[in-house]
């Protein structure tokens, strides 16, 4: 698991979802989807999921960034994945 992978994990566990930006800044990447898509590659397809809120760009126009958030199952699946990786 890379060091980006683990940090968004511990993140997502720890509170209740993530919205694209700071799942970037958490991770040091500019590219969070890549990280999440990593994830549901180590089992959490299903669990790792993503929402699409309406929000506004700085410009005023309308804009729908991603809020990534993991089911009650998958906060349990990434607790024993995060267990793993630190075996």
């Amino acid at each position: 698991m890379s060091p980006r992978q683990y940090a968004a994990l511990v993140a997502l566990v720890q509170r209740p979802g993530l919205m694209r930006e700071e799942l970037d800044a958490i991770t040091g990447a500019s590219n969070g989807p890549a990280v999440v898509q990593a994830l549901r590659g180590r089992g959490l397809r299903a669990d790792l999921l993503c929402r699409r809120v309406l929000s506004t760009d700085r410009w005023g126009r309308a804009t729908r960034p991603g809020f990534y958030s993991l089911t009650p199952k998958g906060k349990q699946l990434a607790r024993r994945i995060l267990k793993d990786a630190r075996k």
